[in-house]
């Protein structure tokens, strides 16, 4: 069945070697920006740091209504860049079979040393007590919905957790030069993670605002039925600024998870912003 896939999809598994480098050399970059250090701090007293991997990560891959073929990516090949010695894999079943075959050959690709198909509250506790494979994990990673975030939640102190993760988040920053139908697509794209996933717009244009307010509810009707609808309902903004100064305090003050900036001039808002998850420049 994966070799059938594999044959029928060239797209797909180009995209994921492509991904899986990209993702392995920022990785590897970042692992090789902290050094190992020693200073004598005073005759004879020697202190230091020295950064040594985990001997196992669990690594969550959800599937659910979508393939997440990135979590795959953003957490194995980011174990592995590390070095950590064996990584445990873990991912649902897909309608009801086996693990879908493009998240199965993302994980393998990635560099997965053991995989199981198995999801939710039962695959955290699987892999933080070292069921089914004797190799308990002393970090689990990756996201998962809200019965995943509490198992880790229950879990941390006995076993390292990435973060304890509320729903996914969007913020834009856009000015009269940005492209009203883009910024629709991009808050679309990021409130479809789930119900409670909000999307924001920050903006000095009344014309940007009124365009994009008009533009989202038409992009979210023409998706397959997925949870934008209800997470722009209950949880999307546009907020209105007189000047880049105020975006730039909003921004802060809301420290969105991912925080897109496309407006002109770049390097001020680069500079000028401090609290986000990610930031993202232009277009």
């Amino acid at each position: 069945m994966l070799a059938r896939d594999i044959g029928e999809s060239p797209p797909t598994l180009i995209h994921s070697s492509s991904s899986i480098s990209a993702t392995t050399r920022f990785a590897t970059a970042q692992r090789e920006s902290v050094h190992d250090f020693e200073v004598e701090l005073i005759p004879g007293l020697h202190a230091g740091q020295r950064l040594v991997p985990v001997n196992v990560a669990g690594c969550y891959v959800p599937t659910g209504r979508y393939a997440h073929i990135a979590s795959a990516y953003m957490s194995i090949a980011t174990a592995k860049a590390a070095g950590v010695a064996t990584v445990v894999a873990c991912s649902t079943p897909f309608r009801g079979e086996g693990i879908h075959p493009y998240v199965l050959y993302a994980m393998r690709a990635a560099g997965a040393d053991i995989i199981m198909t198995l999801g939710g509250v039962q695959a955290i506790a699987a892999m933080a007590h070292g069921l089914f494979t004797g190799r308990p994990a002393d970090i689990i990673v990756g996201p998962g919905n809200a019965y995943v975030a509490e198992a880790k939640r229950a879990l941390f102190g006995s076993v390292g957790i990435d973060v304890f993760a509320g729903p996914s988040e969007v913020a834009v920053i856009a000015d009269e030069t940005a492209d009203a139908e883009i910024v629709a697509m991009d808050l679309v794209g990021q409130a479809e993670h789930g119900h409670q996933s909000p999307a924001w717009l920050f903006t000095t244009s009344r014309g940007l605002a009124d365009e994009v307010s008009r533009i989202v509810p038409g992009r979210i009707a023409a998706l397959p039925p997925t949870a934008a609808g209800a997470a722009w309902r209950d949880y999307g903004e546009i907020v209105l600024c007189d000047t880049r100064d105020e975006v730039a305090e909003i921004a802060d003050r809301y420290a969105s998870e991912h925080l897109q900036v496309q407006a002109a001039d770049l390097d001020w808002w680069l500079a000028r912003l401090t609290n986000y998850g990610s930031l993202f420049l232009g277009e």
